[in-house]
């Protein structure tokens, strides 16, 4: 057995001499070292061991015709940047409208952390701002984070307002934004005087200081959206999209962010590609979250192109990969153990 098993690892780290159609720009690295794979004794191992080999080979295999002059345009987008591979080279295009998408967004996560901050010492019962509470690895009472936060924003307050610090703020288009924000960032200013002065968290006061900025959020929101949007779109111009070579778009975004991200709205108008659930429906956009490795985005793809070989290999659907495989199996388990499975009373109280 072990004579095998040093056989697979040798063929694992030499996939690279898979067979291919010649260099990518945008070739995929494995992991130096493969990973094991149950059971994890008898011949099963290492037939279970081979196949996912054979799969490494196939996705370095696969990777070689990223960005080819004979096989695919590939684009990874992320929120930042645009990677792309075409001709047999591969560049990075940053997204130069974002400055004003980042100012924005920094004025709103302020207010969102005052928040969430106040908002969870309310829940525990800690109102007095003499009260301490840790902040990063230091202890500091509730008064010290408030005044704080406060000569933050007044920095902040000035800097918005100074004519060369923030110089995307002074287009005349967005002299209306600016004049919002600076008037958000004084609301936050005077909500925590409020607070200083009463020396006590009050959850109604902090409420209707949320109901009160709020629009601002949405302004700001808008506002960076457009920024965002437009950035890219003349980046995916520059870049010729009449010119591409059957197109893949990989785009990184995070969990939360992914049900009508921006950037995946984009592409699904640019290539008339709705997304569903989840993978359900990919084909030229495939989405990762949580991770803006270019090398795990690139992974995902040549995974992704070699599933819907599988599906319609033997399913004769080539998305039927693009869920669980035991999914039909997993329905069919439910229904005819409903009810033997606990149940989560409505009635119960969250923890």
């Amino acid at each position: 057995m072990g004579n095998h098993s040093n056989a697979i690892a040798q063929r694992y780290s030499n996939t690279a001499a898979a067979s291919s159609i010649g260099d990518s720009p945008c070739l995929v690295n494995l992991a130096a070292k493969p990973p094991s794979f149950k059971p994890s004794t008898g011949t099963l191992q290492n037939a279970n061991q081979s196949f996912h080999t054979d799969y490494n080979r196939l996705i370095v295999e696969e990777s070689t015709k990223f960005g080819h002059p004979q096989g695919s345009t590939v684009l990874i987008v992320s929120g930042a940047k645009v990677t792309f591979c075409h001709n047999g080279k591969k560049v990075d295009k940053p997204i130069s409208e974002l400055d004003i998408y980042h100012i924005l967004k920094a004025i709103g996560h302020q207010t969102l952390g005052l928040y969430l901050t106040l908002s969870s010492l309310a829940e525990q019962g800690i109102y007095d701002l003499q009260a301490s509470f840790t902040v990063g690895q230091s202890a500091q009472t509730i008064e010290e984070y408030l005044k704080d936060q406060k000569q933050l924003l007044e920095a902040a307050l000035r800097e918005v307002k100074a004519p060369d610090q923030y110089q995307v703020l002074d287009k005349q288009e967005l002299s209306e934004i600016k004049a919002s924000q600076e008037f958000f960032i004084q609301k936050s200013i005077n909500y925590i005087t409020q607070v200083l002065n009463s020396q006590t968290i009050d959850i109604s006061q902090l409420n209707e200081y949320i109901h009160e900025v709020a629009p601002y959020i949405v302004q700001g929101v808008n506002q960076a959206t457009t920024a965002q949007l437009e950035g890219l779109n003349k980046v995916i111009k520059e870049l010729k999209p009449e010119e591409w070579k059957s197109p893949y778009v990989v785009i990184q975004t995070v969990h939360q962010a992914r049900y009508r991200e921006t950037v995946i709205q984009y592409f699904e108008r640019m290539f008339n590609e709705p997304q569903g659930n989840a993978a359900e429906r990919e084909n030229r956009i495939v989405v990762i979250e949580d991770n803006f490795d270019d090398n795990r985005a690139l992974r995902l793809l040549a995974s992704h192109i070699i599933d819907q070989k599988i599906g319609l290999a033997f399913f004769q659907d080539p998305k039927r990969m693009q869920r669980d495989a035991l999914s039909d199996a997993a329905t069919f388990w439910l229904w005819e153990h409903e009810l033997e499975i606990p149940e989560w009373p409505s009635t119960a109280v969250r923890n």
